[in-house]
C-alpha cells in the first residue's frame, strides 16, 4: 500500500483496524523474462485508525 507520508494517521500500529481514505485499486500486467506477471496496486490518500477500535 502506498500512502503519502502526510496521509499517515497518528497512533497506527500493527493489527489495529484502519480506514483508508481515497482508496484506488489499479490492475497491472507485464512480461518479465518471458513470464506474464499481473496484480493489483493500491493507493490511498490517507490511512487512519478506525474510530472506537
Amino acid at each position: 500500500m502506498k500512502v503519502p507520508e502526510p496521509g499517515l494517521g497518528k497512533g497506527l500500529k500493527v493489527g489495529l483496524p484502519v480506514v483508508f481514505t481515497g482508496l484506488v485499486a489499479s490492475a497491472w500486467e507485464n512480461e518479465i523474462n518471458g513470464k506474464d506477471r499481473h496484480g493489483i496496486s493500491l493507493r490511498a490518500d490517507a490511512v487512519t485508525a478506525k474510530a472506537g477500535a
